[in-house]
């Protein structure tokens, strides 16, 4: 390669070494202990972030970014095209490889709906649905996503008690 700069470059001796940082495993089940194979797991604490996909064992290992060992937030998120419910925990992290953080889905309870336009009274497809339950589970919010389908239909899973849904749709050149 041509260096287009027309000066010339002065090449330095790069060494690395890398080593494994603290990670944490994560298990997922749902209400019934069956592994959750699809979603992703994320963990977070003082502004670091991190997430890793579920394995077809409903397991997946995340990387503790901020400050090695001690207690973070992890948090299930379900893919909107397959609705679950998403459910926060907190856990104190030792070692490395250690006991398995467990993420258990609650048992849902399901809400159908149709998304519809005021106008034509037709069915929305590709509508963004939420839910959220900021009481959810103990001091652990619940969450879940799902998106409508061809005739603006929609099914979320929530649980019982009260929550907050919301609806959504990004509309281009507006």
């Amino acid at each position: 390669m041509t260096n287009p700069m027309k000066w010339p470059m002065k090449r330095l001796p790069l060494e690395m070494s890398l080593r494994p940082g603290p990670s944490a495993l994560v298990k997922v089940t749902d209400s019934t202990g069956k592994p959750v194979t699809s979603g992703t797991v994320s963990v977070w604490e003082g502004g670091g972030f991190s997430g890793a996909a579920l394995s077809a064992t409903g397991e997946t290992r995340v990387r503790l970014v901020s400050k090695g060992l001690g207690k973070y937030r992890f948090r299930y998120t379900a893919d909107p095209l397959d609705p679950a419910l998403s459910v926060t925990t907190s856990a104190e992290i030792g070692e490395s490889g250690a006991k398995p953080v467990e993420l258990r889905l609650p048992e849902p309870l399901w809400m159908t709906g149709k998304v519809v336009n005021p106008e034509t009274k037709e069915g929305v497809v590709g509508v963004s649905v939420s839910y959220y339950s900021p009481t959810g589970i103990g001091e652990n919010p619940v969450s879940s996503a799902a998106i409508s389908g061809q005739a603006g239909t929609f099914k979320i899973p929530v649980i019982a008690g009260s929550g907050t849904l919301g609806i959504a749709r990004e509309i281009y050149g507006y």
